[in-house]
């Protein structure tokens, strides 16, 4: 289930607060909102009336529809901006208490407002607590599930940043122990064999370059990285002497 506190993905500015939104997940949260209303509608129609359709005709059906909907709308909108806005920063059983009586509250103030506007309309309040514990419940368990889910998403960027911090770190005593040695050997293979010092240096060269030009990036072509292994390679097998041998394959199946 996507993260309802996206569903309104647009910009819109409550003092200080922004409420998001996109076209796409609006669209789902009117949809849903729309089935939860008929599914409701109809399970208090078999309890109250004990019959699925108690109208005498489609008019009076749509306007109990109409009339029973908007109230259902404004209730499902301001319980989602009190849940998921106005008390995101409290937790556990203070931000559940705070939302129960809020919910209450609202569910009061939308019913007054209902018979305010429509003087012969009736109001069963056992029915309307009812759809307002629905849709309260329902919101909690949505904003609990989206907030599990962030919690797992910052847990596991920490443990990305760590790996990356370790890595960083090793990579940062490791790159100047290399270096000391690679030159021990290279000032012992100048008076030894010039030309293997030659090579030596070039290949030494070649790998510190890709380093260089490498750093700090995060993906690089395969090729480049075993361009990078083969000159390593050639590297290490000069220090022991060529009695390191490395078979590298699967080279000749990349592309460019």
């Amino acid at each position: 289930m996507s993260d309802l506190s996206d569903a309104l993905r647009h910009e819109f500015t409550f003092g200080v607060k922004r409420f998001p939104y996109n076209r796409r997940q609006l669209l789902f949260f009117c949809l849903g909102v729309i089935g939860y209303y008929f599914l409701f509608q109809a399970f208090y129609n078999m309890v109250a009336y004990r019959e699925l359709f108690p109208y005498r005709d489609a008019a009076e059906a749509f306007r109990g529809i109409v009339s029973n909907f908007i109230p259902v709308l404004v209730l499902v909108v301001v319980d989602l901006f009190v849940i998921f806005v106005c008390f995101n920063k409290q937790s556990g059983s203070r931000k559940i208490i705070i939302d129960a009586v809020s919910s209450v509250f609202v569910l009061f103030v939308v019913n007054v407002a209902y018979m305010a506007v429509i003087p012969n309309g009736t109001i069963d309040w056992a029915g309307t607590m009812f759809n307002a514990i629905f849709v309260f419940l329902g919101l909690e368990v949505i904003y609990y599930l989206q907030s599990f889910r962030k919690s797992v998403r910052e847990a596991e960027a920490q443990r990305a940043l760590a790996l990356q911090y370790q890595y960083d770190a090793l990579k940062a005593q490791v790159n100047p122990h290399f270096l000391f040695n690679s030159l021990n050997l290279l000032y012992s293979l100048i008076s030894l064999d010039t030309e293997k010092s030659k090579e030596f240096v070039l290949a030494l060269s070649t790998m510190y370059r890709y380093i260089m030009s490498q750093q700090g990036k995060e993906m690089v072509l395969l090729r480049m990285e075993m361009d990078f292994l083969q000159n390593y390679v050639e590297v290490l097998s000069m220090r022991y002497l060529n009695q390191l041998h490395v078979d590298i394959r699967g080279k000749e199946n990349l592309k460019d």
